[in-house]
């Protein structure tokens, strides 16, 4: 199995950048880059940038965590595999915004401002395999529909919703139509932690695709309910995590 298959973007990105040999891949010699195998990804994280830098064309990785984007730069390598653009000012997504990165299997848009992820955002991106969008807590669990809508029949493997919700919003229940659309996929886990959920509509749970394997609900207001008998569906689930829950803080 490859490694890109199973490790989320934050391992992949430490993994990238703590090997091979230092070098430049952009024209301006701002980002620290590394030829791994052949392959060059590129460290622009915390640059203060709002601009991407020019890459050459077989870059295939770029972390452009912690900088000033508010909105996905379009100028970087069609063919990039892997993007961390968490920690930057991103306020929304549209069909616009990955249309030019078809091959892209590895996306973090974490921890920006994220009010709005529009219905075909990820449309062309049907080799996406790793999806975070946590910690954008405007959006609220509502995003979720618009996502899996457009990754019904990508290869996505993980998927991190966790803290869509303000820390002290109202209660929120997960509904059928919030998870219908990853039914017939191959996702492996499911991160949907600090979203104030108090309960799940039932057959919901029953949506989710025999394939999952992890299933994280941590840090959520769940109540009992009869929803609670149908995590006995998900035959393949290796870890449930519903830890911490009627607490405010705990992520």
């Amino acid at each position: 199995m490859l490694v890109t298959d199973i490790i989320p973007i934050p391992i992949i990105m430490v993994l990238f950048f703590n090997g091979g040999r230092g070098d430049t891949c952009d024209i301006s010699n701002i980002c620290m880059c590394r030829d791994i195998g052949g392959q060059l990804f590129a460290d622009c994280s915390n640059k203060n940038l709002t601009k991407a830098p020019v890459f050459s064309s077989d870059v295939i990785g770029i972390n452009l965590s912690e900088n000033k984007f508010s909105k996905i730069p379009q100028s970087l390598p069609a063919k990039l595999l892997f993007l961390d653009i968490s920690g930057n000012e991103l306020f929304t997504l549209d069909n616009k915004s990955f249309e030019r990165y078809r091959l892209i299997q590895n996306l973090s848009v974490s921890r920006n401002i994220l009010t709005e992820v529009s219905l075909g955002t990820f449309q062309s991106n049907s080799q996406l395999k790793h999806l975070d969008v946590s910690f954008n807590n405007m959006l609220t669990i509502e995003a979720m529909y618009n996502v899996s809508f457009d990754l019904s029949k990508s290869e996505i493997r993980t998927l991190n919703f966790a803290k869509l919700h303000c820390t002290y919003g109202v209660s929120q229940n997960l509904q059928q139509y919030h998870v219908v659309n990853l039914k017939h996929t191959k996702l492996r886990e499911l991160n949907v932690a600090s979203n104030r959920i108090s309960s799940l509509e039932l057959g919901a749970l029953s949506l989710l695709p025999k394939s999952l394997r992890v299933l994280d609900i941590a840090d959520n207001v769940l109540t009992f309910g009869f929803y609670m008998m149908e995590f006995a569906v998900l035959y393949n689930l290796e870890i449930l995590n519903v830890s911490f829950q009627d607490s405010f803080h705990q992520v």
